[in-house]
């Protein structure tokens, strides 16, 4: 058969896709060739049909294997896919963080602030370091440290993006804790650690974990000498933050020796532009009596002029007639911006001392001045001539944070008999919850009298630029308790203009409610603080061995009476009328036991429910729901788990989904 006998193959309508050549369904014949038989036209007609068949189906089994592989890529990526590489920066930057500076963090827990702190420092553990190292300066490290793996390198095992990320950002690398005593391996290491760091400013901060302690007053060797450790911070540049911790007079004596040596004998470039300086020092065993030396007196005349200066635990020697001199320059002091100073002694010298931190905005003192320590320490001695009249008065207008802790009430009345802070916004009072429960029982009322010292009470002298005011020592082991006496009455006579107030610790709320009502009933009551906007209740049973639960009901009621408003007869409706409050935040932060009442104005209140439709936004802190209901399926009350409490605010979502969902 010729070419010219095959027939034409003519596809059916429905195999024709766009774009395709339609063939017509005849026979072609050659030239004086009679037409074939019918037969041989239905034959190849059943052969075209049966070839357009099969080439459709494989046409569309491969479109749907594209569609197949399209359709991953048609899905949208998750929300974390998309977000730029800048806010991840700073999530990853938040997530690594180590903690707050160590003044802040001691009101938490003495044994955390002895471990971690440092300001916002990442927790880098020493086990990035290699293992030969490791063996060899073990005893540098505690073992909690080799168990417990970077932050920050865990990030970097997520993902490649995520390692991307972290790898580029030189400032997740630019700040790095690790022990004064460095081998010759774990320099090497940290050195490529800053690397990564490129030019950003470097913060190190250096510490070591108890028990270990540098006996540089026995045996002269001390940790901050180590020569890896000054190789560290002179082939480092752009050093803004130096944190030392746990260390000794001896031991700052040792490093300033030693930074002046390596460089010539005078003190280096990155020593005089550093910016942060944290000096931790604690006592020996057996006493170092270096404070008692007449050298204590030029201790800190080595110091940088930085902005921002953290002396923490400076103390005496115990049971002996001496203190230390805070002699410092007056030209550190006149460029400080931030100072946060820990003194155990009262006098002159701290008053002395303030008057020339004439621009410091953020100020923070923790006077650790207790009744059975030695008089001498709290005693002018012989710095008595050194006080000016009591008619003279230091300002330090640029304040607008102060941090305040103290033991014992007449341990403070002399520094604030002369200092005033007419430019102060935030106000942070609290005693030291290390104190045992005879001394606060003792001194009921001693938040009122620290804030009359300061002026708070005063309308001429008060500062009118005050807005927020925290009562109480933060953390969990605080053992503190506010007296609900002494909180009616700071509260009634605080300035008007406080806007937010936090009040961290339990208080009598049934106590201050009846002291509120009966003000109320004698026409002498006024509504405490009018200017509120944000109210918060912290560290709620913590002291509950003390004070029994808290019960939360009775000041929800007292936030309720805040707000004018009036019900409707007929439909019971609760409408606000002028003139209306301002409060319109409220945060509760319970720490509590599975079946503690602490939670229970929480789950249902009537209370509750009527102050949220007011507008106030009411936020949860230390909430999780295994705490709603016991452990054998009972709610926090006792009851049945399909009682009325289980049923009520959160079985509706309103709390699970609500304004609440994003505090818990």
């Amino acid at each position: 058969m010729s070419m010219s006998d095959i027939p034409t193959l003519a596809l059916p309508a429905a195999a024709v896709r766009p774009g395709w050549i339609r063939i017509a369904p005849r026979v072609r014949l050659s030239r004086g060739e009679t037409r074939r038989e019918p037969a041989a036209v239905e034959v190849a007609q059943e052969i075209a049909r049966i070839t357009a068949k099969t080439v459709v189906s494989s046409v569309d089994s491969v479109e749907n294997l594209n569609g197949e592989l399209e359709r991953p890529q048609a899905k949208s990526s998750p929300p974390i896919h998309r977000m730029p590489a800048e806010i991840l920066s700073m999530i990853f930057a938040s997530a690594t963080e180590g903690g707050e500076d160590l003044f802040h963090q001691d009101f938490r827990d003495l044994s955390v602030r002895a471990t971690w702190g440092g300001e916002g420092l990442r927790a880098v553990e020493h086990r990035l370091l290699i293992l030969r190292t490791l063996e060899t300066h073990k005893h540098t490290h505690h073992a909690k440290h080799l168990r417990r793996m970077p932050e920050l390198i865990n990030i970097t095992l997520v993902c490649k993006a995520w390692r991307d990320v972290v790898e580029t950002d030189a400032y997740l690398w630019a700040q790095l804790e690790t022990a004064p005593l460095l081998g010759t391996g774990e320099l090497k290491v940290l050195q490529r650690w800053f690397a990564r760091a490129k030019r950003s400013p470097k913060a190190l901060r250096l510490s070591y974990r108890y028990p270990l302690r540098c006996d540089c007053a026995q045996t002269k060797d001390c940790f901050y000498s180590n020569p890896n450790l000054l190789k560290l911070l002179v082939d480092e540049d752009h050093i803004a933050r130096l944190h030392l911790l746990k260390l000794t007079p001896r031991c700052f004596t040792e490093f300033i020796k030693s930074v002046k040596h390596a460089n010539g004998g005078s003190t280096p470039l990155w020593w005089d532009t550093l910016h942060t300086l944290e000096l931790d020092f604690h006592q020996t065993y057996p006493v170092d009596t270096y404070w008692a030396l007449p050298d204590a007196r030029t201790l800190f005349h080595a110091l940088p002029p930085v902005t921002s200066l953290t002396l923490n635990t400076l103390v005496a020697i115990p049971w002996e007639p001496t203190r230390q001199r805070l002699d410092i320059g007056q030209s550190i002091l006149t460029g400080l911006t931030r100072l946060t100073l820990r003194y155990n002694f009262d006098g002159p010298q701290l008053v002395m001392l303030l008057r020339h931190c004439t621009n410091v905005e953020d100020l923070a003192l923790a006077l650790q001045i207790d009744h059975w320590q030695n008089p001498a320490m709290s005693d002018p001695l012989d710095d008595a001539p050194l006080l000016p009249p009591t008619t003279v008065t230091y300002f330090l207008p640029k304040v607008t944070s102060l941090t305040l802790e103290f033991c014992y009430v007449p341990g403070i009345r002399i520094p604030f008999r002369y200092l005033r802070f007419p430019g102060l916004v935030n106000l942070h009072v609290a005693r030291n919850p290390l104190l045992k429960v005879r001394t606060w029982q003792k001194d009921k009322n001693a938040y009122s009298q620290v804030l009359e010292w300061l002026k708070l009470f005063s309308r001429s002298r008060a500062p009118s630029s005050l807005r927020s005011l925290r009562l109480g020592s933060d953390g969990i082991h605080c053992i503190d308790p506010l007296v609900a006496e002494d909180l009616y009455y700071i509260l009634s006579h605080l300035q008007p203009q406080i806007t937010h107030l936090s009040l961290n610790g339990e208080f009598d709320a049934h106590k201050f409610m009846q002291i509120d009502e009966e003000k109320r009933a004698s026409g002498k009551g006024r509504k405490l603080c009018p200017s509120l906007q944000s109210l918060e209740l912290l560290q709620l049973n913590t002291v509950d061995r003390l004070l029994g639960d808290f019960d939360l009901e009775p000041f929800l009621v007292y936030i309720k009476n805040r707000h004018n408003y009036q019900k409707v007869e007929d439909d019971g409706v609760i409408t606000l009328v002028e003139p209306f409050d301002g409060l319109k935040r409220v945060v509760v932060e319970v720490y509590t036991q599975a079946k503690s009442k602490s939670w229970m104005p929480l789950q249902g209140s009537e209370t509750l429910e009527t102050i949220r439709s007011f507008g106030v936004v009411v936020d949860r802190l230390g909430y999780s729901p295994d705490e709603e209901t016991g452990a054998d399926g009972e709610d926090s009350d006792g009851e049945d788990s399909d009682g009325e409490d289980s049923d009520g605010e959160d079985s509706d979502g309103e709390d699970s989904d609500g304004e609440d969902s994003e505090s818990k």
